[in-house]
């Protein structure tokens, strides 16, 4: 959100939780119109200081003006005219002055595909644990015993630690067989998919070092495709938020700044095989063009402004290039 402090000339901004915020939007131009942001407080009573109502605090932004409402604690709104004889205020922006920041198309979080997975195997897990527990609550038998196990049956047994049974007697004890393997299947296979919809990967696999950077590279694929997607999103919202920023700027300020100039960068620690990328370029330099060349480079963002780095330092005009100060011996000093 965007918002100018009362008696300043300055733009502050300030990150929202996305459940307080309700946006209304344009459905012929997907452009939101207005936004709505909402959040609770406590509120004492006069008199009464330990006795405190919840009271739901509510903004209405559209595009040129913030209205202020409250409720009085049973969700009947009215102005808050403490904010204005009106109960509104202009923003000062060009538009809705919160921004939001999709993480991708479907507006939520990549572990929220999956949370009915990972709910399944806590189940399964707490299940199984449960089981494993109740393993000590299992009834002896003593076949061949008849109905002579009485007090003192069980006092001499504890005495001597023998079981005094027939021939054909046998002690033991009923309990369930658990299907480990068939359990351990189910297991393995939800967190397979927890990590393949959620579009991670499972970093507890040890591959003992010896995957090369392929191989992480194909591992990470997912997650990097995600990421891709997520910056796409948040530089269209940086877009508008500057938009809004550099358009108060100029009208408020003076200054004058173009916000499609404004380059976003971001960082992830890809792994990436420099060495093959270097070998593939020498093949690549002998049958197609520079530019084409180096565009298939990974660590090299700008072509254009590669070839001219290389023609620079190529040249054999280029400062420094013939030693010091010295000049061409075709080339005379004069002075005035």
């Amino acid at each position: 959100m965007l918002w100018v402090p009362e008696g300043k000339n300055d733009v502050m901004t300030m990150n929202l939780d996305p459940w307080e915020v309700i946006y209304i939007f344009d459905a012929s131009l997907n452009e939101a119109v207005a936004a709505l942001r909402f959040w609770t407080m406590d509120a004492l009573e006069f008199g009464h200081k330990n006795k405190a109502k919840e009271i739901t605090v509510v903004e209405w932004y559209d595009k040129t003006d913030v209205t202020y409402y409250i409720d009085n604690a049973d969700m009947i709104f009215h102005l808050d005219l403490s904010k204005g004889t009106e109960g509104s205020q202009p923003h000062l922006f060009t538009g809705v002055p919160i921004i939001p920041f999709p993480n991708n198309g479907l507006e939520f979080a990549e572990p929220q595909k999956v949370v009915t997975l990972i709910d399944g195997y806590d189940t399964i897990m707490s299940a199984t644990v449960s089981e494993i527990e109740q393993f000590r609550l299992a009834y002896m038998f003593a076949k061949g015993a008849g109905l002579f196990v009485d007090d003192v049956f069980i006092k001499k047994m504890e005495q001597t630690g023998v079981f005094p049974l027939p021939g054909d007697g046998e002690i033991g004890f009923i309990n369930k067989e658990l299907a480990m393997d068939g359990i351990k299947i189910i297991l393995d296979e939800i967190r397979r998919n927890i990590y393949l919809f959620g579009k991670s990967i499972d970093t507890s696999k040890d591959n003992d070092g010896d995957i090369r950077v392929i191989g992480w590279q194909v591992a990470l694929l997912k997650l990097e495709n995600s990421a891709v997607v997520t910056e796409r999103k948040f530089k269209k919202a940086l877009r508008e938020q500057y938009r809004m920023l550099t358009d108060y700027w100029t009208k408020f300020q003076g200054v004058t700044i173009d916000p499609m100039s404004i380059e976003f960068t971001f960082t992830r620690n890809f792994p990436k095989d420099i060495q093959a990328e270097a070998e593939t370029l020498l093949l690549l330099l002998d049958g197609v063009s520079r530019d084409t060349a180096y565009s298939q480079m990974s660590f090299i963002d700008d072509p254009e402004a590669e070839i001219k780095k290389v023609e620079l330092e190529q040249s054999p005009f280029r400062e420094g290039a013939l030693g010091g100060d010295q000049e061409p011996d075709n080339q005379q000093s004069t002075s005035t």
